[in-house]
């Protein structure tokens, strides 16, 4: 075989071994996005002197066609994945949560749309007037009709067996876009902890302002 041609032909092999590795480093990204998202989640919160309480993951669970999805195709099933962390600062005794959950899911939703998760997240204080408090919320839960879950809505909700009272709110995420140099799965940790801080102080703030504590 002339020369010419066997380096070719090793060049070819080289340039269908890295075109593999891009589109498996995709499915591979595509298939840790929650994991990566838990230890984002971990780290962070770690950094601020919490320390992880509780981790929970639920078993994906499966809306039918009877849920209203495409009635068309027999047997459809969605998969739900739900993530929850509790974190307690050792130091004031004040708490984090979180619930995560993936919006997009398979990899042609998230080459359109991106790595797109929903993140709920609480900051929360023993209250010294909890009884009262309680009272109150529950006339609030009664007549609200705002829908907490869409994006931006900070409300109240409790931890009544630990006697916390916690603000929170809903925001959507693009975990793409905190890939440091458009390097899948190479997370700017800086800057999601960033913007987990401003969420996070807000939220305090947003919790002493209502005079619940």
């Amino acid at each position: 075989m002339a020369i010419e041609l066997s380096e070719k032909l090793e060049a070819e092999f080289v340039s269908l071994v890295e075109n593999s590795w891009k589109i498996y480093r995709k499915y591979s990204w595509n298939n840790s996005v929650d994991e990566i998202l838990i230890g984002a989640v971990i780290r962070s919160s770690l950094d601020k002197g919490y320390l992880l309480i509780d981790l929970k993951s639920e078993a994906p669970y499966y809306y039918s066609t009877a849920a209203g999805y495409d009635p068309s195709v027999s047997g459809y099933k969605q998969p739900i994945n739900k993530h929850f962390l509790r974190f307690e600062n050792p130091n004031d005794g004040s708490r984090l949560i979180y619930e995560l959950e993936r919006i997009t899911q398979d990899l042609t939703e998230t080459t359109v749309l991106g790595q797109l998760s929903r993140i709920t997240i609480g900051y929360g204080e023993k209250s010294s007037k909890f009884s009262q408090v309680i009272e109150t919320l529950k006339q609030e839960w009664k007549t609200t009709f705002v829908d907490v879950t869409e994006p931006g809505i900070i409300s109240f909700d409790a931890e009544i067996a630990a006697g916390y009272i916690y603000s929170t709110v809903t925001i959507i995420l693009n975990i793409a876009e905190y890939n440091k140099e458009n390097i899948i799965g190479n997370i700017d940790y800086e800057k999601l902890d960033y913007h987990i801080e401003a969420v996070v102080h807000s939220l305090k703030k947003y919790l002493h302002g209502r005079d619940v504590l």
